[in-house]
């Protein structure tokens, strides 16, 4: 775990990070670089999610300017971060 000050969160489609993601991305800037997670959604029984295989992410933007306690993993070539 290590702590990151939120910068800006961006949201892009989900196929230019990856050819076969179907939702939208969020790019989140932080002072250790930029990290990926999914969109926030209603949680992990939210249908949409539920159809994509996948779980919601966290609301990034509702932290910025503040710092967070998260941790890093790496999959499909990209470093995502995950709030603690």
């Amino acid at each position: 775990m290590n702590t990151f000050l939120i910068i800006k969160v961006r949201m892009v489609r989900g196929n230019t990070l990856y050819p076969t993601w179907q939702s939208d991305m969020q790019i989140v800037t932080t002072n250790e670089g930029d990290f990926i997670d999914n969109p926030p959604g209603l949680g992990p029984f939210d249908p949409k999610w539920i159809a994509l295989g996948a779980s919601p992410g966290f609301d990034w933007n509702s932290k910025i300017g503040e710092e967070v306690t998260g941790v890093v993993r790496k999959s499909r070539g990209h470093k995502w971060l995950n709030k603690y």
